[in-house]
């Protein structure tokens, strides 16, 4: 079997979120379809796709999945762990595994160990996509309504990020945070334990906003609720300092979103800076990147809970065939998959991108038995909804940031 051609697909989600597609097409008339995660506009992802396929997998066998890797991660001198780099290859090493599955007649999950979870647990975060979400972040009561609404729904875990809803994502650079702030989301957080008692873990989610010392603080004042877990509490250059935050509070550090290669997840580890790794496998590198951390994370007793936070389908998909085969594997980011009582304007791209091939039943993802990755890409419904390129809207960074955060250029 050889790969022959390759074909992308960019597909319009919000202004400020574009989804990239590939697939790959062989002799034999089997198809796989992978998914990147890039910080570019959709045409000059798809022409990284492009260029990095013909490159290296137009005349490849598929399965040799080891090599393709290491020629795509080595190839014109360029060996380094790099988000970009590594989700154009994630995509490419993902489509190869569809086709691999497809060929075997197995789900990829039968493939990289076999099933270990008959159902994958799940979580989204708490009004990221009705537009309400930094009032209900700022507001305690309202925290608390939503999150019962979401129990009420199927789910045992929920997300928030108050911190946001004060600096934004980001917010350019570490900062401390103000009095106002810490006492505002303890009360948020406080307010989501006394509305659904044990009935569902809270996971605090944060941006790495923060400097080291404001992030042992909020910790520490955090740690009576029991959080699931604190989820990069400072930015991920400094594995050092994570190390200093997780070794200052009883509450699990989680992080690895923005890390890509085992390399990086590699130091993570040793330093002991994190115990649930949030590996995304549109960003590392693909399935076996992806499956070697999770062996890697189970030796250093941590736990995986794979991101989903703005991905697509494809990508979830993916991310559910490694979850299903993990014995480490904690919970699933899955804010696209979501039952009708929460459904958001981008929730039925989503499901139609797919022809439904993603099953969520109270709150837990049910593998697919299908063959590859478990689903059937529907491009009619992809070309139905064409990218909104950074070039062509008027979409602007600082619309991440948040209302307190004072910008100047």
């Amino acid at each position: 079997m050889k790969i022959v051609d390759v074909k992308t697909f960019m597909v319009g989600v919000l202004p400020i979120q574009d989804w990239s597609f590939v697939k790959l097409m062989t002799d034999e008339g089997i198809e796989g379809i992978g998914e990147a995660s890039v910080p570019f506009a959709s045409p000059t992802a798809a022409l990284m796709l492009e260029d990095m396929a013909r490159d290296v997998l137009i005349g490849a066998d598929p399965h040799k999945i080891e090599k393709i890797w290491t020629l795509l991660y080595c190839g014109r001198n360029c060996e380094h762990p790099d988000l970009t780099r590594l989700g154009i290859i994630s995509a490419l090493e993902m489509a190869c595994w569809d086709i691999i599955g497809k060929a075997a007649n197995q789900p990829v999950y039968n493939l990289l160990g076999g099933k270990f979870h008959d159902k994958v647990r799940s979580y989204r975060y708490l009004g990221l996509l009705d537009g309400s979400v930094r009032d209900v972040w700022r507001d305690p009561k309202a925290n608390a309504e939503k999150a019962v609404e979401y129990v009420e729904n199927g789910f045992t875990a929920i997300k928030i990020d108050p911190v946001q809803a004060f600096i934004g994502i980001g917010a350019l650079g570490p900062r401390e945070l103000s009095l106002e702030i810490l006492r505002t989301t303890e009360a948020v957080v406080k307010s989501i334990r006394e509305a659904v008692g044990d009935r569902c873990d809270i996971c605090i989610g944060t941006h790495g906003q923060m400097t080291t010392h404001a992030a042992i603080s909020l910790a520490k004042r955090l740690e009576d609720y029991h959080p699931l877990w604190f989820e990069e509490p400072i930015r991920g250059e400094n594995t050092d300092e994570m190390a200093r935050v997780a070794h200052a509070t009883s509450i699990p550090i989680a992080t690895g979103e923005r890390l890509s290669t085992k390399w990086e997840f590699g130091d993570l580890l040793e330093k002991q800076a994190a115990s649930i790794i949030q590996l995304c496998v549109s960003k590392l590198g693909g399935l076996l990147e992806a499956k070697k951390i999770a062996g890697m994370s189970e030796v250093h007793y941590a736990q995986i809970a794979p991101y989903g936070g703005a991905l697509g389908p494809v990508a979830l998909a993916a991310s559910v065939q490694l979850d299903t085969c993990s014995p480490n594997f904690l919970i699933q980011e899955a804010n696209e998959l979501t039952p009708p009582a929460l459904q958001t304007p981008t929730n039925h791209i989503f499901s139609e991108l797919i022809n439904d091939g993603l099953k969520l039943e109270n709150g837990y993802i049910i593998p697919p038995d299908k063959p590859g990755l478990g689903i059937d890409f529907n491009e009619k419904v992809a070309a139905k909804y064409p990218p909104h390129t950074r070039l062509t809207t008027n979409w602007h960074w600082k619309d991440w940031l948040g209302p307190d955060t004072a910008i100047t250029l």
